[in-house]
């Protein structure tokens, strides 16, 4: 998409300033803009991706790019009705508007794509994420299953297995990394299309981050071991979708059986 790259095209912002002036959390991908900040200024498309975990995002504004998520995607997911207003994190802390953007269902990551020397940033980053976090945990439980059953588990034993206390968290980043490629676990991609700038708004929060002064942080809580630091590009609502999914497709089958009963 032909894009003016002026001075303030390529201005720069954090996410601290997003956050602050627009609402959402500083380090979701697709953060929720509360009701009160929504009025306000009336967005709530922001889309925020960290090439840590997404190396083929936009880099220059008006470029096309590449979106991915663990687990077997829909059509639908991303695409329906919608354009994300995206940004990529250039570097620690530094994020520039790329454009407007609309997203199309692909193919997922081949176990050739998977395996290139370009996509091992992604390869350590993902597999370490889904062999700690919360969000990770539906992943996780799917590698011990084939692990401890040498095969494919059924969908119930999945849902008995998922429905337990265990979090699975003996499952580490390379038995995460092998199930990819292997191919027992998939990543879905969405292309990534411009569509649009809307150099008004990258204007208004060049001028705002400007004259921005951060707001004083709360002071440090104390450090809890058994939680995971927080990375800028959190996935979790993510991995919550897709334990709902897969939990779903489960009680759809089971009430249908006790249907024909």
């Amino acid at each position: 998409f032909p894009i003016d790259l002026d001075i303030t095209t390529l201005n720069t912002i954090t996410r601290d300033f997003m956050s602050d002036r627009y609402g959402g959390s500083a380090i979701a991908c697709r953060p929720t803009i509360s009701k009160e900040k929504l009025r306000r200024h009336g967005y709530n498309d922001f889309m925020y991706l960290n090439m840590r975990y997404h190396p083929h995002a936009p880099q220059v504004p008006g470029a096309p790019g590449l979106y991915f998520r663990p687990g077997k995607g829909r059509p639908r997911d991303w695409t329906e009705n919608r354009v994300y207003r995206a940004f990529t994190r250039l570097s620690s802390g530094i994020w520039l508007k790329m454009g407007l953007y609309v997203l199309g269902f692909s193919e997922p990551l081949s176990i050739e794509e998977w395996r290139r020397n370009d996509m091992k940033t992604m390869r350590d980053v993902w597999s370490h994420k889904i062999s700690k976090t919360v969000w990770g945990r539906g992943t996780r439980c799917s590698i011990k299953l084939r692990s401890q059953l040498g095969r494919e588990p059924t969908q119930e034993e999945y849902e008995e297995a998922l429905y337990s206390d265990n979090k699975f968290l003996d499952v580490n980043p390379q038995e995460v990394s092998n199930a990819f490629l292997l191919g027992e676990e998939v990543f879905s991609v969405w292309t990534m299309r411009c569509v649009g700038y809307d150099t008004e708004f990258q204007k208004t929060i060049a001028q705002q981050f400007a004259e921005w002064n951060p707001p004083p942080r709360p002071p440090k809580k104390t450090k809890n071991t058994t939680r995971v630091k927080k990375e800028e590009d959190d996935e979790s609502k993510h991995g919550n979708a897709v334990t709902r999914e897969r939990s779903s497709r489960v009680k759809q089958k089971t009430n249908n059986l006790k249907k024909r009963q």
